[in-house]
């Protein structure tokens, strides 16, 4: 009888694992075919974050079927003119140029400017699933992965006038952003209550680069800004990359009229998922330049490290250095 019972048992394990294996199957063919179906004329950001959360899940056991998946988003594209004139944005029919029209008021200009890049920010954050998803392509191995979420030009009038964000100000400004439900922008993008915090890790960069390489970064925090002089404008990216060789990864970002100092796991304390900070700055115009990307690195999800949303100068060599495209010709 208990023979009997085992026999019975037996063939039940199998079939339970067949049947597991068939929906396994099914579901690999059915985002194979969602992969292949074109429908770039309705992308929304709905679609984009869809489109995520199946690459990142369309791995199952050892099947990976993740290199089936595209991305099918957009990189949106603003304009944001003082005077009403274009930036030098090119879209398309299903791709077009938002334009925003600033106050000839410069400080409620720059208040504007600070608020649409807030903006920009959190739907880059959110479409990307907020750093938990893997979007990365199958069999990436550790280069570093960047997609170029929004592109930002200003007219003539607001890069001649403004010139420029501070870092101060624009974080501030997030602080005090809120959705309805009373969380702020900085708390939903980096995880903290007050912009004071990237002062303070700001200042701990400097003081563990002065004691790793001997050199004092000559700029305070209060000094670095989002460049707006640059007629290409800035692009937002967001980036990932697999644990690896930190050090080989950052020499390669060296490149010419750019430097890069990272921090890993030394500054952040305090429960966030905050890792390390890579800043990188324009050289132009000499060792105390000000200007360039200040990229918070996270651990939303222990197998990658995550680059939250950060502004770059649109300069097409360096971010092919630190691979990053946009979304349309994205792997």
């Amino acid at each position: 009888m208990l023979k009997e019972i085992g026999k019975k048992g037996a063939i039940i394990g199998v079939k339970t694992i067949v049947i597991i294996a068939i929906v396994a199957l099914s579901f690999i063919v059915i985002l194979f075919f969602l992969g292949l179906f074109d429908f770039s004329d309705r992308i929304s950001k709905d679609t984009c974050k869809q489109s995520v959360v199946f690459r990142h899940n369309a791995q199952v056991g050892p099947f990976e079927a993740k290199e089936r998946i595209p991305l099918k988003c957009q990189t949106s594209l603003v304009c944001l003119s003082m005077s009403g004139n274009d930036c030098g944005l090119v879209g398309t029919k299903d791709n077009q140029v938002r334009k925003v029209k600033l106050s000839n008021d410069k400080q409620i200009a720059k208040n504007q400017i600070m608020e649409e890049i807030g903006n920009e920010m959190v739907e880059c954050h959110n479409m990307l699933g907020e750093g938990k998803m893997n979007f990365m392509p199958q069999k990436w191995g550790d280069k570093n992965y960047g997609l170029i979420c929004s592109r930002i030009a200003f007219d003539k009038k607001a890069r001649d006038e403004i010139k420029k964000v501070g870092y101060l100000s624009f974080y501030k400004s997030l602080e005090e952003k809120k959705f309805q439900s009373g969380k702020s922008y900085l708390e939903y993008l980096y995880g903290q209550k007050s912009s004071d915090y990237f002062r303070n890790s700001y200042d701990e960069v400097r003081k563990k680069y002065k004691e790793e390489h001997s050199i004092t970064l000559s700029t305070n925090y209060g000094d670095w800004a989002i460049d707006l002089t640059s007629e290409n404008g800035q692009v937002l990216v967001a980036q990932i990359k697999r644990e690896g060789n930190w050090d080989q990864w950052i020499s390669t970002i060296a490149v010419a009229g750019v430097t890069a100092v990272a921090i890993i796991a030394a500054p952040f304390t305090g429960g966030t998922s905050l890792t390390a900070i890579v800043l990188t700055a324009s050289l132009a115009g000499g060792a105390g330049a000000t200007t360039g990307g200040i990229t918070y690195w996270a651990t939303e999800n222990p197998d990658f490290f995550y680059g939250k949303p950060t502004l770059f100068n649109d300069d097409v060599n360096i971010l092919n250095k630190i691979g990053v495209s946009s979304f349309e010709i994205a792997p």
